[in-house]
């Protein structure tokens, strides 16, 4: 029951703007730069976005069937993706660190694994559902979010993959 509460939760608090001290509703939009966020392990989301490289970002979370279940589809993508050009992410919203990082273990190694274990970057990114796919560009400006598997043939080709 209390993970179908934080499950509930985490969904709701996605939904839900953050208010800056500026006192402005916040909400990542295309063409926005990217925010960044504390990871698990003393890591930030800055380390994989605006370094360069276009960064397709997974968003699941251990408790959310459907997204471990679509982790394969990023695995069997992430060796079509060209080297050095777009990186795959999968991003662990609202999880525990204990419980998603064994369903990443034994999988691709190309695919770079970050942990939030807090609400705020649901609510950061603008996330009201799991699982999600967002594409940064090089730079970290957020070029397309809410893609579907079906999109991302297109959007390779007009990056330069396959």
């Amino acid at each position: 029951m209390k993970r179908l509460l934080a499950a509930i939760f985490a969904l709701w608090a996605g939904a839900v703007s953050c208010d800056f001290s500026a006192g402005r509703q916040f909400s990542l939009q295309e063409g926005d730069m990217f925010v960044d966020f504390p990871l698990y392990g003393g890591r930030s989301f800055s380390e994989y976005i605006g370094r360069g490289t276009y960064v397709l970002v997974y968003g699941w979370a251990s408790w959310s069937a459907p997204s471990v279940e679509q982790l394969s589809r990023l695995e069997k993508l992430a060796a079509q993706l060209p080297a050095g050009r777009v990186v795959p992410l999968a991003l662990a919203l609202d999880d525990a660190p204990s419980a998603a990082s064994p369903l990443i273990a034994g999988r691709a190694p190309s695919v770079p694994l970050a942990v939030c274990d807090a609400t705020e970057p649901a609510r950061l990114l603008d996330v009201d559902s799991l699982p999600f796919l967002m594409l940064f560009g090089p730079d970290g400006t957020l070029l397309k979010r809410d893609l579907r598997w079906g999109d991302l043939p297109k959007i390779l080709r007009y990056i330069g993959g396959n």
